[in-house]
């Protein structure tokens, strides 16, 4: 079977495991969105720790004019959202028969992006997680699902259709999955996500904290406008949102979300493409969002978004 030759957008934690599954099927070139980003060599993980062979991508092609056996197959865009627009359609145009895997956080880019490059992308959402140890190792810390599927309205025959049907065997520590209903898993991870990141990075709190009873009312306050916005948009409801939110708080009771560490270091925050994206989603519909529009403004005031 053909190789897949495999460039990976943000080589951070999901980054690196993505190169430890896509190296095992072909080679791996990382694009590193800036000059100084170390390259982890090592994945620690059960049963045994994998070595991670990517190389950073350099020039203006991988390929030459005389040997193409480096093009570039498939572009998997881990970065953070705000990323993810403008460098996946970069280099979708750069290799034109390159397909793309979105497993960012948020939404917003794959909507543009699908409607950009009709059947070339594939939609994903993933609840594995690794952790940086130091600038050459990551550990995997969630053990969880990667569900890939096709954009609404997709050609069934398309570029994309056959490479999920062929990332169905993949083996690896993504562990992925094909699945039809990628859009709802989606925003199921956009509810949580809005919920639990906003609160606990202006509070800088741990995420278990959140299951305290003075924050019942918050979440389920946004858990009522997310429900609404989804029914607006005519998408099947989440079954009980505020359990699945707790139920995340409490697997990763110890964890600090990825926004409450950028807030702490005064990184740029995903806050307008998880709250500020449900915003602007309710816009249309003149829909009441106070407690979206409280939390939205709590991160973005502070200068990080």
């Amino acid at each position: 079977m053909p190789t897949i030759r495999s460039l990976i957008i943000g080589p951070g934690a999901i980054g690196a495991l993505t190169c430890a599954q896509a190296q095992q099927y072909g080679p791996v070139w990382a694009y590193a969105h800036r000059p100084d980003l170390t390259l982890a060599r090592h994945c620690l993980r059960s049963p045994e720790p994998i070595e991670l062979n990517w190389q950073r991508l350099t020039g203006p092609s991988p390929r030459n004019d005389t040997n193409n056996d480096n093009d570039i197959d498939l572009i998997w865009t881990c970065c953070k959202a705000y990323h993810a627009q403008a460098t996946t359609e970069a280099l979708l145009r750069r290799f034109p028969n390159a397909l793309a895997i979105l497993l960012h956080n948020g939404m917003g880019p794959q909507h543009q992006l699908a409607q950009q490059f009709p059947g070339r992308l594939i939609w994903g959402t993933t609840t594995c997680g690794a952790l940086r140890l130091d600038p050459l190792t990551y550990r995997q810390t969630g053990y969880g699902t990667s569900h890939l599927g096709l954009p609404p309205d997709a050609p069934k025959n398309s570029p994309a259709a056959a490479m999920v049907t062929r990332l169905a065997s993949w083996q690896g520590p993504l562990a992925l999955a094909v699945s039809d209903q990628v859009e709802q898993l989606l925003w199921q991870k956009l509810l949580i996500n809005a919920v639990i990141n906003p609160l606990t990075a202006a509070l800088q709190i741990p995420n278990g904290q959140l299951l305290e009873p003075e924050f019942a009312e918050e979440i389920e306050g946004l858990c009522r406008e997310v429900g609404q916005i989804m029914q607006h948009l005519g998408l099947a409801p989440i079954n009980n949102p505020v359990l699945q939110v707790r139920r995340v708080a409490a697997l990763s009771a110890e964890n600090r979300s990825s926004m409450a560490e950028d807030v702490r270091l005064g990184r740029a925050t995903e806050i307008d493409y998880i709250n500020g994206f449900l915003l602007r989603a309710a816009q249309p519909f003149e829909l009441a969002t106070p407690f979206l529009t409280k939390w939205y403004k709590e991160i973005a005031q502070a200068g990080n978004s």
